[in-house]
């Protein structure tokens, strides 16, 4: 019986290997190439696909002149208005919208990015400031949507050229007019004092910004925690009132000697 078995086994065996027949191996290419040549895109007419959704349109709204108008990321250089399909910019001037690297540049859209008007401050003639690294938002009354009762509000440190002088925060019009700029000298000890920081303007009138206050000199400095301007919108002169000077926070760490700059 197990020679039986045995044989009919190799005979199966002998019989499913004569079954295979020897085939050409098809070259990968040759399929890709075949879908390839099926693959055609139908032709798109709607003219809701004029333009790709990955192109972009560029609008050339405010030029600087040079690089350096950013100094910590804190600074608010674009702010927006929703319920006035309002869009802000601030930025040094300069470059190809011409003034120079000492004043400021405010570009604003009220149709949400479309087109931009834009209009410069400048320091006070003569006085030899020069504006640097602002922080520029809009105020923007409860209620309105009317740019003629909106104003510009800005803030940040300015140079004699000599080095660090101060901080500078004011306010104008979207036509650039009705300029109210204040000039605070830093204290002697101030490496520092930038009030440029998360600038804002509320709608019920209160403005604030903040620095992240340096003594010392570029070659030693401590860092003595941090000041806040208030200020606050005057309807009587279209202007926004600064407080005398800033409110200086100082951590308990500090006062132990605890902190740096690091």
């Amino acid at each position: 019986v197990l020679g039986c078995a045995l044989t009919l086994s190799t005979f199966a065996q002998s019989r499913n290997y004569s079954a295979f027949e020897k085939k050409e191996v098809r070259p990968i290419a040759t399929k890709l190439e075949a879908q390839q040549q099926t693959q055609i895109s139908p032709e798109i007419n709607s003219s809701s696909f004029e333009r790709s959704t990955l192109d972009t349109e560029r609008i050339d709204i405010s030029s600087s002149s040079n690089m350096f108008g950013i100094f910590i990321a804190d600074q608010r250089v674009v702010s927006a208005q929703p319920g006035a399909n309002m869009i802000t910019f601030g930025n040094r001037a300069g470059g190809s919208f011409g003034a120079t690297g000492n004043d400021l540049r405010i570009a604003f859209s009220t149709d949400l990015g479309n087109s931009f008007t834009n209009f410069t401050v400048s320091p006070l003639a003569g006085s030899g400031f020069m504006f640097r690294y602002p922080s520029v938002s809009i105020f923007n009354p409860a209620g309105n949507s009317n740019t003629e009762n909106m104003l510009a509000v800005y803030s940040g440190p300015f140079t004699d050229a000599a080095g660090w002088k101060g901080q500078y925060y004011g306010s104008c019009n979207l036509d650039g007019t009705n300029v109210n700029t204040t000039f605070d000298n830093n204290e002697p000890t101030v490496y520092i004092n930038h009030l440029n920081m998360g600038l804002v303007a509320l709608p019920d009138g209160h403005v604030h910004v903040a620095s992240s206050r340096l003594d010392g000199t570029s070659a030693s400095y401590t860092h003595e925690g941090w000041e806040v301007q208030n200020g606050m919108y005057n309807a009587e002169t279209n202007t926004i009132d600064w407080a005398d000077e800033p409110v200086k926070i100082i951590p308990e760490l500090l006062e132990d000697g605890r902190t740096d700059a690091g």
